[in-house]
Parts: C-alpha cells; sequence; structure tokens
C-alpha cells in the first residue's frame, strides 16, 4: 500500500544519516517497500544519478540506450516476481522483491533534482538484471541465439555498430555526439 505524503514525512523524520570517517551510516525502518523508500531518499548520490551513470556507461559499452536492456529485463523478470515464480515462492517472495524496488522507485523520484529524469520500476529491474542481461543475455541476442522481447533499435545492429567501428571519422563523430546527449547535464562530477 502506498504511503500518504503524511507517511512519508513521519517515515523520513525517523530515519538517519550519518557520515563518520567516510563512511555512510543509514538508520531505516519499517516494512520493505517503506524502509526501501528511506533509503533511496537519504542516501546520496541518489539512485535517480545512479542510474543516469549507469545509463551513459550501458550506452558508451554496447551502442544501445539502456531502455531496451531494461524493457527486455521488464519482460523476462516482473510478470515471474509478480506471480512468485509461478507459485514456487511460497513466502511470497517475488512480491517482495517488487514491493521493495517500488519503494525505491517512490523515494528516488521523491529525491531527485528537477532536471534529473524519474526513475521507473523497469529501470531498477534492468539495473538489478545487469549482469546477466551483459553478460550473457546479450551476447546471445547479438549472436542471434535469442530473440529478444522487445526488438534491437533500428541503427543498433551488431553490423551497423561494426561499420561504425572500423571508419575512425564517423566512431568519433559518434563519441562526439554521445559527450553532447549524455555529458555534463546528466553525469554527476
Amino acid at each position: 500500500m502506498p504511503l500518504s505524503q503524511t507517511g512519508k514525512a513521519k517515515l523520513l523524520a525517523r530515519s538517519r544519516r550519518a557520515d563518520v570517517h567516510g563512511w555512510i551510516y543509514l538508520r531505516i525502518e519499517g516494512a520493505r517497500p517503506n524502509a526501501a523508500f528511506s533509503m533511496a531518499t537519504t542516501s546520496p548520490p541518489n539512485c535517480g544519478r545512479r542510474c543516469a551513470r549507469f545509463r551513459y556507461l550501458i550506452y558508451q559499452d554496447t551502442g544501445i540506450e539502456f531502455d531496451w536492456f531494461a524493457k527486455n529485463a521488464s519482460a523476462m523478470y516482473a510478470d515471474m516476481l509478480s506471480g512468485n515464480w509461478g507459485g514456487k515462492l511460497p513466502d511470497n517472495f517475488g512480491t517482495q522483491i517488487l514491493d521493495e524496488l517500488q519503494g525505491i522507485v517512490d523515494g528516488a523520484n521523491q529525491a531527485r533534482k528537477p532536471r534529473e529524469a524519474e526513475v521507473t520500476l523497469a529501470d531498477l529491474i534492468g539495473w538489478n538484471a545487469y549482469p546477466e542481461m551483459i553478460c550473457q543475455w546479450f551476447p546471445a541476442v547479438m549472436g542471434g541465439q535469442v530473440k529478444p522481447a522487445v526488438p534491437i533499435p533500428k541503427g543498433s545492429e551488431p553490423k551497423d555498430l561494426l561499420a561504425l567501428v572500423s571508419q575512425p571519422r564517423r566512431w568519433h563523430s559518434f563519441l562526439a555526439q554521445l559527450q553532447r546527449v549524455h555529458g555534463e547535464r546528466q553525469m554527476d562530477r
């Protein structure tokens, strides 16, 4: 159940943060979504800035926007989690994970600055699925062994990336455009 604004204010009033000798200590409380909300709101840099960095790095590494990975991760895992792995999780751990992630989304969006992009549940599912998505699933997609739920965006196919890398002038133009698009306005320096 989502917290009201009053409930959020009370929860944050009980949350504490302390910076001691380079360590960040957080005191949070409540059920999973509430504790996750407090954590995302009180721990800097906030989740939105972390996601912006992550988006930049994924795009730099793969040439494909992170949204594509996030949508595919959601297609692979969201139903599985919401259905508690087809009923195989009698403790409802799958739905608890989604509740916790939703709490982080709510907290991150409350703490975000006006120019920062909103964080979505798909972003966090994609972020959590990163090791499997990038190290195993993405190479299988690029090798034609797996068909993604969301098709690869036009212009991001492997042959296009290979053509780009093999022509230094186009590659440097691409890197300059990447810096303009994802540069200082999204990166926290």
